[in-house]
């Protein structure tokens, strides 16, 4: 599963506390890459919500904002995709952030909310050539 801890995480030098919560939760930390993003970069990530109302501020809230970085977590129902839901559970929702969630504690509103986190095998294929050129 792909990860992106977003740039406010980093300016808040909390990025090590949310990767060993990661580990602590059960996930292996792997391929992990500290990149300034660029505008291509993000606007290909969040393509499929172009047209969405919150477009042009998620783009705007990580663009020109200093470092993120991207990884990938491992655990052992990875491949049954049950490892994306259990993830998805570890990151939270988007918004009404729920206690003992990675969003709960590292987010600052909905919009930097800390990380992205793939949804799926395949939104991970299509996520990772973006943040490490390949597959």
């Amino acid at each position: 599963m792909l990860f992106l801890i977003r740039p406010h995480v980093l300016k808040a030098n909390q990025h090590w506390d949310m990767l060993k919560d990661i580990e602590a939760a059960g996930f292996a930390v792997m391929n992990l890459n500290m990149t300034i993003p660029t505008k291509v970069q993000l606007i290909r990530h969040y393509a499929e919500h172009k047209g969405q109302p919150y477009y042009d501020k998620l783009i705007a809230s990580m663009f020109g904002q200093g470092n993120l970085i991207a990884g990938t977590v491992y655990n052992e129902n990875i491949e049954e995709n049950k490892g994306f839901l259990e993830f998805r559970k570890l990151v939270g929702p988007h918004s009404n952030r729920v206690e003992g969630t990675l969003r709960h504690k590292y987010a600052i509103d909905d919009l930097y909310n800390g990380i992205h986190a793939s949804d799926s095998y395949e939104a991970m294929q299509r996520e990772f050539p973006i943040w490490f050129g390949r597959l």
